[in-house]
C-alpha cells in the first residue's frame, strides 16, 4: 500500500523561479478528497499489461514509482540503503484539460550510510515539461530534471544526484511482477473507489554505484519496486499508516501495512501479502499483529515507533524489525520516516533473518 500518497492538497508557486511547489505527499486530504469529478477511480479489477503499465495513467489523480534497496560495498562490505521515488499529481483531470501544465512531478531521493549513521534525503518538484519532468516511451523513461527511471531490456536503470549524494543502479527482477490486494485492486476503505491499482517486484538484483560527498562505492544487493495509482483512497477517519516491505533470507517477501484511525484504533482494511515459491498468501487485518517495542524521539521532538514485533500465527511467522539507524526521517514540507530495517525471527519454527524498509506516516 506504500505511498498511496498523502500528496498534494494545495498548490502554491515559487515566485522566484515559477515552479509549482506542493506540500509533501503526506497530506491526508489529497487521498480523502471527495472531489473526484472527471478523474478515473479504482472501482473494479482490471487487466494489467506490461511493460505499458510502467507508464503514467494520467487520468488518475496520483501515482508513483517507488524503489528501495539494501546494498553493500563489494570490497569493504560497508552497508548502505537507498530510496528513489517519483510521483505524478494531476491538478485537474487530464481527459478534460489535455494540458501537461496540470501535471506536477515530485521526487524523493535518500541514501543511508549505515556505518556512519548518516541519512541524506532530498526532494525536487517540477511542472510537467519535456525538458524538466514527465515521461518518454521507447524506452520507457520517467524523469524529473536529471533524476531518471528507465525500463529497457527487462531491466530498470536508476540515476539521480543532488548536492552530496548520487546513485547509478541497474536492477533486474528475480521474481515475477506481483499484483497486490485483490488481483491488483488494493482497497483502502469501505467506499467504492477508495482504492488503488498496485503491483510490486519484490526482489530485484541490484548493482551499480553510489556516491556520498567525494567517496564512490561499487555496490550490490537487493531492491524492491512498488507501483501504484489512484484518485482517492483514504476515509475521513483514517490518520496514517505503518507499512513494511520485508525480504527474508529464505526467498520469501512480505508486504504488510496497518492503517491507523484517528481514534488510535487499527482499521479493518489493513492488509498483508506473503510471496513465496511462486504463490501469494493474502492476509486481512485479523490475521496479523504489529506491536511497537520501543519509540524514538527526533531532535525536533517527533515521537515515532522504532522497533516492532510482527506476528502472523497462521503462517508460524514471528519477526522482530529494528531500524539500522534511528534517524531516517525525511524533513520535507511534512516529515515522514522511511528507512532500512534489519529482520530477525522465525518462520515455520526455523530461524530467519533479512532486511527491508519501513514507512511511517501521520504521526
Amino acid at each position: 500500500m506504500n505511498k498511496f500518497c498523502y500528496l498534494i492538497a494545495t498548490v502554491c508557486f515559487l515566485t522566484a523561479c515559477g515552479k509549482s511547489k506542493a506540500p509533501s505527499k503526506y497530506n491526508l486530504s489529497a487521498l480523502s478528497n471527495p472531489d473526484t469529478k472527471g478523474f478515473d477511480r479504482a472501482l473494479s479489477k482490471r487487466q494489467f499489461v506490461f511493460p505499458q503499465d510502467h507508464l503514467p495513467h494520467q487520468n488518475f489523480r496520483t501515482e508513483w514509482w517507488y524503489f528501495t534497496g539494501n546494498l553493500m560495498d563489494k570490497k569493504s562490505q560497508r552497508p548502505f540503503s537507498y530510496q528513489l521515488t517519483i510521483f505524478r499529481q494531476a491538478l485537474k483531470p487530464h481527459a478534460i484539460t489535455k494540458s501537461s501544465l496540470n501535471q506536477v512531478w515530485m521526487g524523493h531521493l535518500a541514501i543511508t550510510d549505515i556505518q556512519d549513521h548518516k541519512f541524506y534525503s532530498y526532494e525536487i518538484l517540477e511542472r510537467e515539461d519535456l525538458a524538466l519532468a514527465g515521461f518518454k516511451n521507447n524506452p520507457i523513461e520517467i524523469f524529473i530534471d536529471d533524476w531518471q527511471i528507465i525500463f529497457r531490456d527487462e531491466k530498470f536503470f536508476l540515476s539521480a544526484k543532488h548536492q552530496d549524494i548520487e546513485l547509478d543502479l541497474e536492477l533486474e527482477a528475480l521474481k515475477a511482477i506481483a499484483l497486490q490486494g485483490d488481483e491488483g485492486l488494493s482497497q483502502k476503505s469501505a467506499e467504492p473507489g477508495n482504492a488503488s491499482y498496485y503491483y510490486s517486484i519484490t526482489r530485484m538484483k541490484t548493482d551499480g554505484q553510489i556516491k556520498i560527498n567525494s567517496n564512490k562505492y561499487d555496490v550490490s544487493g537487493l531492491s524492491w519496486f512498488d507501483r501504484e495509482w489512484s484518485t482517492s483512497a483514504l476515509a475521513q477517519d483514517q490518520a496514517g499508516w505503518d507499512w513494511f516491505s520485508l525480504q527474508l533470507d529464505n526467498e520469501t517477501e512480505i508486504m504488510i501495512y496497518q492503517l491507523r484511525n484517528k481514534d488510535s484504533s487499527i482499521d479493518e482494511y489493513s492488509s498483508a501479502a506473503i510471496f513465496n515459491s511462486g504463490r501469494k498468501i493474502l492476509l486481512k487485518q485479523k490475521d496479523f499483529v504489529i506491536k511497537v517495542l520501543r519509540y524514538w524521539t527526533s531532535p525536533e521532538g517527533l515521537k515515532l515507533p522504532a522497533e516492532w514485533q510482527i506476528e502472523i500465527p497462521s503462517q508460524k511467522i514471528s519477526l522482530k524489525l529494528s531500524p539500522r539507524i534511528n534517524d531516517q526521517l525525511h524533513r520535507f514540507n511534512i516529515s515522514y520516516w522511511e528507512g532500512s530495517v534489519a529482520i530477525t525471527g522465525s518462520y515455520d519454527s526455523k530461524k530467519i533473518s533479512g532486511y527491508g524498509f519501513a514507512e511511517l506516516t501521520g504521526y
